[in-house]
């Protein structure tokens, strides 16, 4: 073992606090000025308490200026610190760390000191040891103001009905008896709610209330209250949450009770343009447009809930990706109207315009009227979003309109989409068969109702079949639509289905001869008979 020419020093510091405080630090410092030393070592014991029964201790500096970490569990009382040069060198002399422990702040006044059950110093470069001082330190609590967190003395008190008249109300917090600074000298109230209400009338929001009270302060602050009457007295309960230092929250709570208001009328509603009609985007193509909704109140008398009209619950259908509409009331979410109240704003929109073509969709707003006790009615409005006029797409048919002579009962007609523009898309629909003769065909793919994307081709057939039990054939009209943009061009064919029967053969007439021509016959046929009988005598002479 080398000897020291001058003696090495690890001091392990005194912390010193106010009796109540939370937690302490504790330096430790390497003084070297003699012999090089390449590392050290050093563990020691310490009593809980005044350290907290379950918490680790917690190295303020980094790896490289000391080890120990913490304690080895939550519970132990050993640390264990140490300290070597990585390059096999000599450790730099005023080389310190420092370690956080944390204090019951219930521990007793009084010294409480370290004992030191291992230490050493090694050499350079580390094939033994070298001689030095080891100094223990400890925890020393002394008397001074205790961290005590403040009482809360609520005005109404606890359990006591809070009256919302008017429709707001608040609950003074004033707090006594602190002291110290800190978490642990630190009062809160929040986590409220309101729950188990009843009645037409609604209560304000109360998830932001966040109070805190630290040390002596005596300021209050208060728990604000609001809520829309209705026609009839609406109750419910106010919960909090009140913690003090480092306890577990207690719960707090408030009956609420909201007091009827006066019965009113809301006011009328108009919008321009009106529900049920057209918002047309105006402006460049492939720019942002703007447009809005004018909305107005007229009329109306009394105040508060019964007294209001409100519109919100603004959705837009379909929802495209990206979006391309946006529509909002102006300056929030809602439009409230009061009789004789400011203006609250309109409902503004606006298109991401397309390049070309143009884009459709509906918008729909709830309107609730009264906002008390009214069930809210849906207004609706369809937008469209021009851009550069694009061109409808060719529909080619074959056969092309005109006759059509069924085969063997069945005939078909095939559809045919090629060009147009993104968003100038063609319906081919609203096939029917008129005429006399129509009960005699049927559409056996009906209905039609194809749609061609502009821009992109696409096909269809119509498929069709006859009857006919007559000796001839029987005609009647297929009409079809062809919409594009405002554009209806009709289509039509005449069918013709053959004859379906064999025409019974046409009979030969035979005249009934009179009594006047029987005896022309009869002489005749003497005549003939007489003829015959003189060619055969003059044979035989």
């Amino acid at each position: 073992m080398s000897s020291a020419l001058q003696a090495q020093t690890l001091t392990i510091g005194t912390g010193v606090v106010n009796q109540g405080a939370g937690t302490v630090d504790i330096p430790v410092n390497f003084d070297a000025t003699g012999t090089p030393v390449g590392s050290y070592s050093v563990i020691f014991t310490f009593t809980r308490p005044p350290v907290v029964a379950s918490g680790l201790v917690t190295r303020v500096n980094g790896q490289a200026t000391c080890g120990g970490a913490a304690t080895t569990n939550m519970t132990a009382t050993t640390l264990n610190i140490a300290a070597f040069d990585a390059g096999g060198g000599a450790l730099p002399s005023a080389l310190a760390c420092t370690f956080t422990f944390p204090l019951d702040t219930m521990a007793a006044v009084g010294n409480n000191p370290f004992t030191i059950t291992f230490s050493e110093f090694g050499d350079v470069p580390g094939t033994g040891t070298v001689a030095g001082t080891f100094v223990p330190g400890g925890i020393n609590i002394q008397s001074g103001p205790v961290n005590t967190p403040p009482t809360i003395a609520y005005n109404p008190t606890t359990g006591s009905t809070v009256t919302l008249t008017g429709g707001a109300a608040s609950i003074a917090a004033t707090p006594s008896g602190g002291m110290g600074t800190g978490a642990a000298a630190t009062t809160t109230v929040n986590g409220c709610t309101i729950g188990s209400v009843s009645g037409p009338g609604t209560f304000g929001s109360v998830a932001g209330v966040n109070l805190s009270f630290v040390g002596n302060t005596t300021t209050p602050q208060n728990i604000n209250l609001s809520c829309t009457q209705g026609g009839s007295v609406t109750t419910g309960t106010l919960m909090c949450n009140e913690t003090a230092g480092a306890g577990s929250p207690v719960a707090r709570s408030w009956p609420l009770s909201c007091p009827a208001g006066a019965v009113g009328t809301p006011p009328t509603l108009t919008y321009v343009p009106n529900f049920g009609s057209t918002v047309v985007f105006t402006g460049t193509p492939g720019t942002l447009l703007n447009q809005s909704i004018s909305v107005s109140g007229a009329g109306g008398s009394g105040s508060g809930g019964t007294a209001t009209a409100r519109v919100d619950n603004c959705n837009i259908s379909p929802a495209l990706s990206p979006p391309v509409f946006a529509c909002q009331p102006s300056g929030g979410n809602v439009l409230d109207f009061t009789p004789g109240g400011a203006d609250p704003g309109d409902i503004t929109c606006s298109c991401d315009s397309p390049s070309t073509g143009q884009v459709t969709a509906s918008l729909t707003c709830e309107e609730t009227r009264p906002l008390v006790g009214g069930t809210p009615v849906v207004r609706s409005w369809n937008l469209q979003c021009p851009g550069v006029p694009g061109s409808c797409g060719t529909l080619t048919f074959s056969p092309n309109p005109g006759l059509i002579q069924f085969a063997g009962g069945m005939a078909a007609i095939g559809i045919n989409h090629t060009g147009g523009t993104m968003g100038n898309d063609t319906t081919f629909n609203n096939c029917a068969i008129t005429g006399a003769n129509a009960s005699n065909f049927t559409i056996s793919n009906a209905p039609i109702n194809f749609s061609f994307t502009g821009g992109s081709a696409g096909a269809g057939q119509i498929s069709l079949a006859c009857s006919n039990s007559t000796a001839a054939p029987v005609q009647a009209t297929l009409s079809c639509s062809q919409v594009c943009d405002v554009n209806n061009t009709p289509r039509t064919w005449t069918l013709e289905c053959p004859a379906g029967g064999t025409p019974p053969p046409t009979a030969e007439v035979v005249p009934v001869p009179s009594s006047s021509d029987f005896s022309r016959i009869l002489l005749a046929a003497m005549l003939v008979l007489i003829g015959m009988a003189a060619v055969t005598i003059r044979s035989r002479n």
